[in-house]
C-alpha cells in the first residue's frame, strides 16, 4: 500500500530541476509559504489516483481538504476506513522537531535520537552534512505553524469523530511502542 506524504511530494518536485508552474510553486511553499487548498488537493489526488490503498501523511490539514478528499473518494466508491491522531504533549513536540536533521546534499532525514544516522553529523546515504530544517524549525515558523494547526487541522478530530473513522493514539515514548499502539487500534485493517 503507497504511504503518501505530501512533503515528500513537494521534495520530489523540487528535485525533479523542471522549471514548472507546479515546481514553482512547491519552492514557494517549501520556502515558506502555505499550501492552498487547491494545490494540496491537487498533489494529494494525483498520488493516490488509481490505488485501491494508500497511508496519507500530511494530508489533509483543514476541514475544507478532507471534504474535498472525501468528494474526491465517493467519485470513486471509496471511504476512508480511519484516521489517526498522533496524541503528543507540547514539549514532547517541541523535542521532536529540535532533534530532526535533514542532509544538505540528498535530503535524507534523522532524528539525533530515534533515527540517529551511524556517524554523527553526516549522512549515512551520502556522507553529506546535516543540519537543522532551518526554514521549517526556526522558532517564529514554529509558532505560527502551531497558531495555524489550532485554527485550521484541530478541527479535523471533530470531523472525522463524527465518521466514526477516528483512532487516537498516545504518541509520546518510543517509537516501537507506538507502532504497537497503532496495531492495536487497527486489528481489522492490519
Amino acid at each position: 500500500m503507497p504511504s503518501v506524504s505530501t512533503g515528500a511530494l513537494l521534495r520530489s518536485l523540487i528535485a525533479s530541476g523542471e522549471d514548472t508552474p507546479l515546481v514553482r510553486e512547491a519552492r514557494q511553499i517549501l520556502s515558506g509559504a502555505f499550501v492552498s487548498d487547491d494545490f494540496a488537493n491537487a498533489l494529494a489526488f494525483s498520488a493516490i489516483e488509481g490505488e485501491a490503498g494508500f497511508v496519507l501523511d500530511g494530508y489533509p490539514r483543514s476541514v475544507a481538504q478532507a471534504e474535498a478528499l472525501e468528494r474526491f473518494l465517493a467519485e470513486r466508491g471509496q471511504v476512508l476506513d480511519c484516521v489517526l491522531f498522533f496524541q503528543l504533549s507540547e514539549a514532547a513536540l517541541e523535542a521532536r522537531v529540535l532533534g530532526r536533521r535533514v542532509c544538505g546534499t540528498c535530503g535524507a532525514t534523522y532524528h539525533i535520537v530515534v533515527a540517529p544516522p551511524c556517524q554523527e553529523g553526516l549522512c549515512d546515504r551520502c556522507g553529506g552534512v546535516l543540519g537543522l530544517r532551518v526554514e521549517d524549525d526556526a522558532p517564529q515558523k514554529r509558532a505560527l505553524r502551531r497558531q495555524l494547526y489550532q485554527a485550521q487541522t484541530a478541527p479535523l478530530c471533530a470531523f472525522y469523530q463524527e465518521r466514526g473513522v477516528l483512532r487516537e493514539i498516545e504518541a509520546e515514548g518510543d517509537p516501537d511502542a507506538i507502532f504497537k499502539k497503532v496495531c492495536e487500534s487497527l486489528p481489522r485493517l492490519i
